[in-house]
């Protein structure tokens, strides 16, 4: 299996964009093991035990947990770069860290190209790549807190 920004262009090449994870709302109980049904607090767990193998999920550190996941939007490369912090951060002080913003999940692999060695980086590539239109409409949207979806029935957006 081979991960990349951009197709390959090789004929048995199969793409398949990754979105985001599901993740508990806010309200979801403090329940371990309903919580661990989550995809994005799977991912943590997994990534987390790890680098950690003595990480485990439970009443103290679940609904940490769940908010990073939350925070993170459930995407996948950031709650990776998250749970590797584990190593050196208990949930709750990663948690704190995160108010701070993105550049408190670190730097990846030294070796890596810069794109993929931080999440700050690799959404400075994305953005990067846009033209100017995309980039005024980026700029507009990342008013929303939680995100913004187009209505069918009305357009909301002007690239004016």
């Amino acid at each position: 299996m081979v991960t990349s920004r951009e197709l390959l262009r090789l004929r048995a090449e199969r793409n398949s964009p990754v979105g985001p994870l599901d993740v508990p709302g806010p309200d979801a109980g403090p329940h371990v093991t309903e919580l661990a049904r989550f995809e994005a607090i799977r991912l943590f767990d997994d990534r987390a035990r790890a680098v950690r193998p003595d990480f485990r999920l439970d009443v103290i550190n679940i609904d940490h947990v769940a908010e990073i996941c939350r925070r993170l939007d459930g995407l996948p490369l950031a709650i990776e770069l998250a749970a590797a912090r584990i190593r050196i951060f208990e949930p709750a002080q990663l948690l704190a860290a995160l108010g701070s913003g993105l550049r408190a999940l670190g730097r990846g692999p030294r070796g890596a190209p810069r794109r993929h060695q931080t999440l700050v980086d690799t959404i400075g590539c994305s953005y990067d790549l846009l033209d100017e239109i995309e980039r005024s409409a980026f700029r507009r949207l990342a008013v929303f807190v939680a995100g913004a979806r187009r209505r069918r029935s009305t357009s909301w957006c002007s690239t004016t």
